[in-house]
């Protein structure tokens, strides 16, 4: 009797510690149930703006630690650890908008669409010179690697497993303010539902659970033009999935006007992958459906059949059979450097 056939999945409300503060967290408890698939959360932030002749409003820019579009700046990070603490999900808000753009293609949860609540379930409830408002954001946290297979399922029906995820909350700011406008937040408040199948009565029927889902963001700064390196951390005995690279600079993300080439280089002198910026534009959007925000490069090793959501083995790369993996790219001249970088979020399946 084959898992994938007959285990039930089951969505749970989940209790949630820890009210709102700027520069705050709120933990989001996992009961022990089952094997966890995925977290879902619904950030609901109700705000106050006060214009006094001036303007407020959404910030669009992009940035390291701050000023990313409105509302992710407000979710510093979020990370899911496991009993060893290491993470598993490790994503900044902006970090996990972006990774999830990459695994299903049409829906757009940053998709701000003011005053149509029954279309999308993020809105933006305000109008004109309204004084409040509501921003309702759903956040996806994916546990299993993808909704059509179980690899990355966690077991947590043990009594040594103890989860939970961890919303590291930002300043607050979610406005730009002018001419004496004023902001100010009210309440956020975080719903939470973890989503797990269960467990089968004969040991040879459960799933394996030998493989742990990591997404993790790293960030790394770009001081000039010309030659950019990022060196893909490989500890562990690691198979890397997907790799996206936002590069930004001067508050906005670079084009493939500013960036001459995409290249992956594995062992310091075999090339994967050795193309332009534009080439790259087209390849994603042809795999997504829809481009992603200006600056982000998306590089996918498991969708050789040509579907996001159904992959195949052919091109993941293993890292525990490498030296070196290397993200280069050549920054033009002429591009503005100030407060550049390039956010790295890498999607691995890391076995024991």
């Amino acid at each position: 009797m084959a898992f994938n056939d007959v285990a039930r999945r089951f969505f749970k409300r989940l209790q949630v510690t820890g009210a709102y503060a700027p520069n705050g967290r709120t933990d989001v408890e996992i009961q022990n149930t089952g094997y966890l698939a995925e977290v879902n959360l619904i950030v609901t932030i109700n705000y106050t703006i006060t214009l006094g002749g001036g303007t407020a409003t959404f910030i669009t820019g992009r940035g390291k630690l701050t000023g990313n579009p409105t509302p992710w700046d407000l979710i510093q990070r979020i990370q899911l650890n496991n009993n060893q603490n290491v993470p598993l999900i490790d994503l900044s808000g902006w970090g996990l908008y972006l990774f999830n753009r990459t695994l299903r293609s049409v829906f757009d949860a940053g998709n701000q669409r003011a005053g149509v609540q029954d279309y999308n379930p993020f809105y933006v409830n305000a109008t004109g010179n309204a004084v409040t408002g509501t921003i309702r954001l759903p956040i996806r946290i994916p546990i299993a690697y993808k909704k059509s297979l179980q690899a990355g399922l966690i077991f947590l029906q043990d009594q040594q497993t103890n989860m939970r995820v961890s919303i590291n909350w930002g300043s607050g700011t979610i406005f730009t303010l002018a001419g004496g406008a004023t902001a100010a937040i009210n309440s956020v408040n975080v719903e939470a539902e973890q989503v797990h199948f269960m467990t089968l009565p004969n040991p040879e029927d459960q799933p394996s659970t030998a493989a742990v889902h990591r997404v993790v963001e790293q960030f790394q700064d770009i001081v000039s033009v010309g030659e950019f390196r990022y060196k893909v951390p490989l500890s562990g005995n690691k198979v890397l999935h997907s790799m996206l690279a936002e590069f930004i600079s001067n508050g906005a993300g670079l084009t493939e006007a500013d960036i001459s080439n995409i290249s992956l280089r594995v062992a310091g002198s075999d090339t994967i992958i050795d193309t332009s910026a534009a080439m790259t534009l087209f390849r994603q959007q042809e795999l997504l459906a829809q481009p992603l925000p200006r600056g982000a490069y998306f590089l996918d090793f498991d969708s050789g059949l040509g579907v996001r959501e159904f992959g195949d083995s052919r091109d993941l790369l293993d890292l525990s059979q490498i030296t070196t993996l290397e993200l280069l790219s050549t920054i033009a001249p002429g591009t503005t450097i100030a407060s550049a970088g390039c956010r790295v979020i890498t999607e691995s399946l890391e076995y024991a």
